[in-house]
């Protein structure tokens, strides 16, 4: 399967931009896209995200951002930690363009987005009876571009349903830092390149106005 959409993607890319089949369902100028959700992991709490499009005469410009929050305290009985405090933040701006090939409802998106990233991850330990404590926090910073092949349904003139999946081609930069009672602590340093896979199945809905 992932050989199949990283030869799809490769295909979108170097279509003709000009080769349109038909024109847009739609013709409205200006996009709103609303949510972001796996359809095949609903049990992973994915960031909500929110977009922009500007329609041109052979396909759109793309603006938008991914965030995350998250933050919640876990209570244990008959184990070492007492309890533990989990914090989440995330950013993912992007900006790119698309093309588009129309079959009626049903329009095909190809082209490629540039992304950043900023994520924090924060997680407290502590055990009241032995004044036990450590905190680890990790920062991760990313730089990314994206091919992307996208598909959407047009339900009305106004609305839609969307989805895609992207090839993922990054530069990340990682900080970890542990410490331990306020007496000790540790910081270690990742950085370096990936190719990766975005999920399958992540679902918007688009507003046309």
């Amino acid at each position: 399967m992932k050989h199949f959409l990283l030869v799809a993607i490769a295909i979108a890319l170097f279509f003709p931009a000009n080769s349109q089949s038909s024109e847009s369902f739609s013709d409205k100028k200006n996009e709103i896209n609303i949510g972001f959700f796996n359809a095949f992991e609903l049990s992973n709490v994915s960031d909500f995200g929110i977009g922009y499009k500007r329609m041109t005469n052979k396909g759109a410009w793309r603006f938008g951002t991914s965030f995350g929050l998250r933050d919640y305290k876990t209570d244990y009985e008959n184990t070492n930690i007492s309890s533990s405090t989990f914090n989440y933040l995330s950013l993912t701006p992007r900006i790119g363009y698309e093309w588009h090939q129309n079959f009626n409802r049903l329009q095909l998106q190809y082209g490629t987005d540039l992304t950043a990233g900023f994520y924090r991850n924060k997680t407290e330990d502590v055990d009241n009876i032995t004044d036990y404590y450590r905190l680890r926090e990790t920062i991760r910073n990313t730089y990314s571009i994206r091919p992307f092949l996208g598909l959407t349904v047009f339900i009305s003139n106004s609305i839609s349903l969307s989805t895609e999946t992207y090839l993922n081609i990054g530069y990340s930069h990682q900080t970890v830092e542990e410490s331990y009672n306020s007496t000790s602590s540790s910081q270690s340093t990742e950085k370096g390149s990936s190719v990766s896979l975005g999920p399958l199945g992540v679902f918007s809905i688009n507003i046309h106005f």
